[in-house]
């Protein structure tokens, strides 16, 4: 006798409620995400990014400058606080809402990369390594410490993905964890031109003796290190509401604050930044 096919194959449950809405927005979260992306033209982690790399740069300018003429650093810690605690919100926002990602990726898509579609973006990580160096250090040194990720990280980016497009180089500058030694050599240099011109600027008569170069080189090294070591992509949290990584923004300035807060003894550190023309 033949048996029926209810007796031979399983019957699939039918999906819960949940199962259903959970279902349905992911669906719908693929969708809007593939149509933001093909109307931003989002870049992905190898592209050359230029107009993301200058908005990194100027972001850190921005921060020295406003932290540098207009708040006291209790003030500014509060300000970055409060702005924190806003992007934060607005991320998760996006995360969990399709059409708002939607909105954001074609507003903000020639400085936005393509995996930030579902994961927290760079911002959050820049603002709170900001706001933790501005807290813990003195206004001079986190004001240094900013400027160097404001330069070292975009330049290090810049070249490291520039260095593709030589093979036979990239093949034994790049890491396994996806970092170009090349890139993280390009940051270091960029790195002790803003300490060199920062140190100068402020501090003219100093004289350039083992304490002035000490300090070009040393916050310049770690920072450098720091995007090294620093794995792309990077370690994030598995919470799916709380993908924050473990980024190359976030450690830098405190690091390198924290490296200032030793190198910078042999200095007469109450005139630092007393004539920043470099910050005007």
């Amino acid at each position: 006798m033949l048996r029926s096919s209810t007796q031979t194959g399983s019957t699939p449950k039918p999906l819960t409620r949940r199962a259903h809405k959970e279902h349905d927005s992911k669906g719908a979260t693929e969708n809007l995400i593939r149509n933001s992306s093909r109307r931003s033209s989002l870049s992905g982690r190898e592209a050359l990014h230029w107009k993301r790399r200058l908005f990194h740069f100027l972001n850190g300018y921005l921060l020295v400058l406003v932290f540098r003429w207009y708040f006291s650093r209790k003030a500014f810690s509060r300000i970055l606080s409060v702005v924190w605690l806003l992007q934060l919100i607005a991320e998760i926002w996006r995360l969990r809402d399709p059409r708002f990602n939607s909105l954001v990726a074609s507003l903000l898509g020639p400085v936005m990369r393509s995996h930030e579609l579902h994961k927290f973006s760079g911002m959050l990580p820049y603002i709170l390594g900001a706001l933790l160096t501005v807290s813990l250090f003195p206004e001079t040194i986190a004001i240094i410490a900013v400027a160097l990720l404001a330069t070292t990280d975009p330049v290090a980016a810049l070249i490291g993905n520039s260095s593709r497009r030589f093979p036979h180089i990239d093949r034994w500058a790049r890491a396994r964890h996806n970092k170009s030694l090349i890139g993280s050599l390009a940051g270091f240099v960029a790195a002790m031109f803003t300490m060199y011109a920062v140190l100068r600027a402020s501090t003219p008569t100093l004289r350039r003796g083992s304490c002035f170069w000490a300090n070009c080189i040393l916050p310049s090294a770690v920072a450098a290190a720091v995007e090294w070591l620093t794995p792309s992509p990077q370690p994030t949290l598995p919470a799916s509401w709380f993908p924050f990584a473990l980024d190359d923004n976030l450690l830098i300035p405190p690091l390198v604050a924290l490296t200032l807060q030793h190198t910078m003894v042999c200095l007469n550190a109450s005139s630092l930044l007393t004539s920043p023309w470099i910050f005007v």
